[in-house]
């Protein structure tokens, strides 16, 4: 069969011709970080296209995109980049800055409220304050016997 005769119906793929795109500008494009539509737009085609058809080479584009990135961050970073620094310490050594916050509250803690929900919470807080209390008063009693001591030498 030769290049100018036709194919049986049997043998021909529906739909129309793929329009020939260079899968180098794609793999260019990803490097610099362009996204599906905006390479689609600039070659020409639907972005379904670029997923469809040129996935790898969007991924192998993407890939040497961050390689490059990468690399120009280390060469900041070792020229003393301060910034750099910091920032690739957060990326890969897991720095992080240390966030102080202070909560002010505009109404005070309403414990009526909370003892109204949680009754358990009410007799614990109960329990607590008379064990409290005994404990202050069992003290009081050594101080008193240990002073009374004193006096009686």
């Amino acid at each position: 069969m030769t290049e100018t005769a036709k194919k049986p119906d049997a043998q021909r793929k529906p739909g129309r011709p793929k329009k020939p795109i260079d899968a180098a500008v794609v793999e260019k494009l990803a490097a610099r970080f362009s996204s599906k539509s905006e390479i689609a737009r600039i070659v020409g085609c639907d972005p379904q296209t670029i997923t469809n058809r040129f996935s790898e080479e969007f991924d192998k584009g993407r890939a040497e995109g961050k390689k490059c990135l990468r690399e120009m961050q280390w060469k900041a970073a070792e020229k003393g980049n301060v910034t750099m620094l910091i920032f690739l310490g957060k990326q890969y050594l897991g720095q992080a800055d240390r966030v102080q916050a202070e909560v002010e509250t505009t109404r005070p803690f309403d414990t009526i409220e909370l003892y109204a929900k949680h009754p358990e919470i009410m007799e614990r807080a109960l329990q607590l304050e008379a064990d409290l209390a005994d404990a202050l008063a069992a003290d009081r009693g050594e101080e008193q016997s240990k002073q009374s001591g004193a006096h009686d030498q």
